[in-house]
């Protein structure tokens, strides 16, 4: 009987050890963000706070964590959220995933909801050992206004394509620096040149593109695009420290911009495979940048707002999205619409937005308003 028990202890002891020390094992580790993915009525353990996904509703998602309820919306440019002892924001979640016409963007996404959190008492990334991947020595201010935001949706007919798709990364306005030695592209961390890519990417032949690998975490690479090939500062298989230089940008046909992106993989990404396995880190990058993970409030007393101006004005700012508290204008659109934006039209330099009670009618995106009314905040 003796002998029985002890076998029985070894067995369980693994599948305890979770709870004893109040932590569930995430899916993925990035710095120290842990990524869980949930299904709905699953229950998980952070932190010894316990986090239950309720219901999924568009874009937006509904947690009992501890004693609260709580409602997050898919983080595409939102900051996180302070809960307990953490931080926590959604990372991604079904309908998201099903905006996208390339699926494999959100294949880290494997039930109906996938979050985020910090470890307890500290911040998504250690800023010992990452950096902002833009250098500020030439004055580089962010916005953080551009259209095209990490699974932003966005009307392909600028670029002479047909309907919306999401957005596979993050792009920064960097035009002021368009074909000019200025505002330096930095290795976001320690890590290793896997690739550059630097023939054939445009009409013009001027773009390249570098993926980086985790010095730190094997497995997790950085997906630098549209750069200089010109200016290009690195080689395949060298080893680069936090914040050495890769090169300038140059951008696509029209709008100087860096396009950057965080992939985890099992295998080293072609260039063909940069849209696939993207790890949502904009509240990370934006904490890099601010050196806090909460934007401050905006305020406006004059200036004038355009919508939906060519991307080479403006800094790509077609001021369609939701409202944000760090930016201090925005629409305030609520759990009907699944995109968190509004329709936008380019025509030109010339643009807009359209307000139809229907929007993106017969696209991934279509949601109807149930109000007789938009409602744009300042």
């Amino acid at each position: 009987m003796k002998n029985k028990i002890l076998i029985l202890i070894y067995f369980l002891l693994p599948f305890g050890l979770i709870q004893i020390y109040g932590q569930s094992e995430p899916d993925f580790t990035w710095g120290n963000a842990l990524y869980f993915n949930l299904n709905i009525d699953e229950v998980i353990t952070v932190n010894n706070t316990e986090i239950k996904l309720l219901k999924v509703q568009n874009n937006f998602n509904q947690f009992k964590i501890g004693k609260d309820t709580v409602w997050i919306k898919v983080s595409r440019r939102s900051t996180s959220k302070r809960v307990k002892d953490f931080n926590i924001f959604v990372a991604d979640n079904r309908n998201v995933k099903d905006l996208a016409k390339n699926k494999a963007m959100h294949g880290l996404l494997t039930k109906d909801v996938m979050i985020c959190v910090s470890k307890s008492g500290e911040s998504f990334v250690d800023h010992n050992n990452y950096i902002f991947p833009i250098s500020f020595n030439d004055g580089f201010l962010w916005s953080v206004e551009e259209d095209s935001y990490l699974f932003s949706y966005i009307n392909l007919a600028e670029k002479k394509g047909k309907g919306y798709d999401t957005h596979p990364g993050i792009d920064f306005d960097l035009h002021d620096a368009r074909g000019i030695e200025m505002h330096w592209i930095l290795a976001i961390e320690n890590s290793k040149v896997i690739w550059v890519e630097n023939k054939g990417l445009d009409r013009y032949d001027m773009e390249a593109a570098v993926l980086l690998e985790s010095e730190s975490q094997p497995g997790f690479y950085y997906y630098y695009k549209h750069l200089n090939q010109r200016k290009i500062q690195v080689r395949k298989g060298q080893k680069l420290l936090k914040g050495e230089p890769i090169g300038t940008i140059w951008g696509d046909e029209v709008w100087g911009h860096l396009h950057f992106a965080v992939i985890r993989s099992d295998t080293i990404p072609a260039l063909k495979d940069c849209n696939s396995n993207i790890i949502n880190c904009f509240p990370q990058i934006f904490e890099l940048y601010f050196k806090q993970p909460f934007g401050q409030p905006k305020h406006y007393s004059k200036g004038r707002i355009f919508f939906g101006k060519n991307r080479m004005i403006h800094g790509n700012e077609k001021n369609a999205s939701a409202y944000e508290v760090y930016t201090g204008k925005g629409w305030n659109l609520g759990k009907w619409n699944v995109t968190d934006k509004v329709e936008n039209i380019t025509k030109g330099s010339d643009g807009n937005v359209r307000l139809n009670k229907t929007l993106f009618k017969n696209q991934s995106g279509e949601c109807k308003n149930p109000y007789n009314w938009f409602e744009y905040e300042i």
